[in-house]
């Protein structure tokens, strides 16, 4: 009898497994898992494969406005460094800087690729402060933020050589001073003489700082103060606001237009960029900030002419009017907290868990 029963167990435990897997043949047979075939009703509930992938050039032109290129732009492009001197940028700087982003960044690939047009090494030193100071000006805040793109062909180009002496030390140190003008400034700027100004100053061990300002404005006469272009002693001198007088001589501005003329192709690739990419991402990002300070402004002026109010945060009440209570009277219990703010002169302010409840206000009458 024992037996009997024992052999009943498992016989159901045994249509119980069988129950199981015929089950489970049936779901995946439906299903079309476990097979070696495929129906066309399964081929119907196939998921679909999405095309993700970009084409070459929205990827270049994303790339282009990667926020580690517009930094280095901006490292290199021409702008006002007031009478700051910054340490010496170049193209040869630039292009170093470039090539660290070669593996991850087409566009850095691009431009990389069309420098080796440029032999910046073969260049003068004059030169190369001429180029350098061209392709910055390609990029400076008012030339990309203004109707008018150009920098022009090079009309005027000043050059000099001085020196400083360290009022500590009593050492002195080289200066050079060149004063650029272009045809997009007179254009641009007809109403006034505009010039790129730059000061290089060697510091002996602690190398060449620059200082830069694109559109100074240079008077044709002798001032006291100011930036002025004068003849003096039938030579030019050049007056600056902070760095006193030095005679200045005229450089070979044929020669210097021919020089960016030969690396056109270059240019024409920043100037590509610049139009098409870094003006519209720059403009964009400007526009964006300015909306966002007019938010903010907007959200401070109603914030300044609000007071406490049933339903606040204990936060939104720290920025009414009333701001930060003189005191707080806390209380704990099981339930959670309340609080009691006093405001001197103007009221009480109620809070149950974080929560405005109710307003007690000073009116006089």
């Amino acid at each position: 009898m024992t037996q009997l029963m024992a052999m009943g167990k498992q016989m159901m435990k045994f249509s119980s497994f069988s129950l199981f897997v015929i089950a489970m043949c049936i779901f995946f047979s439906v299903s079309g898992c476990g097979t070696g075939n495929t129906t066309e009703d399964n081929k119907e509930d196939s998921p679909v494969t999405i095309e993700t992938s970009l084409d070459p050039k929205e990827i270049l032109k994303l790339d282009a406005e990667n926020s580690d290129i517009t930094r280095i732009i901006s490292k290199y492009k021409f702008q006002y460094t007031r009478e700051d001197y910054l340490p010496i940028y170049d193209f040869n700087d630039f292009i170093k800087d470039m090539e660290r982003l070669v593996e991850k960044n087409t566009f850095a690939k691009a431009l990389v690729d069309a420098a080796k047009s440029v032999n910046y090494d073969s260049f003068s030193d004059t030169e190369k402060v001429i180029f350098d100071a061209y392709i910055g000006l390609l990029f400076e805040d008012d030339m990309f933020s203004s109707d008018d793109l150009s920098v022009g062909d090079i009309t005027e180009a000043w050059y000099a050589k001085s020196y400083t002496t360290m009022t500590d030390t009593g050492e002195q140190y080289d200066i050079y001073y060149y004063l650029l003008r272009f045809s997009g400034y007179e254009e641009k700027f007809s109403y006034m003489d505009r010039y790129a100004f730059l000061i290089f100053e060697h510091l002996g061990d602690d190398g060449v700082k620059v200082y830069k300002n694109p559109y100074t404005v240079v008077k044709k006469e002798y001032e006291q103060y100011g930036n002025c272009l004068f003849e003096k002693d039938g030579k030019m001198a050049f007056t600056t606001t902070f760095q006193g007088s030095t005679y200045v001589a005229s450089l070979d501005v044929s020669a210097l237009n021919d020089l960016l003329k030969s690396n056109q192709e270059f240019i024409d690739f920043m100037l590509d960029y610049r139009d098409n990419t870094y003006t519209p991402y720059m403009v964009a990002k400007i526009e964006a900030a300015a909306q966002e300070r007019e938010e903010k402004l907007a959200e401070q002026e109603y914030w300044e002419n609000k007071i406490p109010e049933v339903g606040m945060t204990v936060d939104e009440v720290k920025k009414t009017s009333w701001g930060l209570p003189e005191r707080i009277n806390k209380n704990t219990y099981s339930w959670g907290t309340t609080e009691q703010w006093s405001y001197p002169g103007k009221g009480y302010v109620y809070f149950e868990n974080g929560i405005v409840t109710s307003i007690s206000q000073s009116i006089k009458p």
